[in-house]
């Protein structure tokens, strides 16, 4: 008669780290782009200014994005920018 002697099975170590999870690497494309922008500046003097409303509607209608409001002593300065069209 054969006996299947085992040893005891072995205690993980308390001081050891834990075992990692490992991912496969993700795949990174990269493409060469330069961003081309166009800008428009447009003088705003008053806020009662009846057409300027209008004046803004044309530009969001020709695509263009309000990139920055500059306030100087007596105007603000809109600066609008969009993709190129070059």
């Amino acid at each position: 008669m054969d006996y299947l002697i085992q040893s005891p099975p072995e205690f993980p170590n308390p001081h050891a780290e834990p075992p990692r999870q490992v991912f496969p690497p993700v795949p990174v494309t990269y493409e060469k782009r330069t961003a081309k922008v166009e800008y428009r500046v447009l003088e705003c003097r008053s806020q009662e200014d009846g057409k300027l409303e209008e004046r803004l509607n044309e530009l969001g209608g020709e695509e263009w994005w309000l990139a920055a409001a500059v306030p100087q002593e007596k105007q603000v300065l809109l600066v609008f920018m969009r993709p190129s069209r070059r």
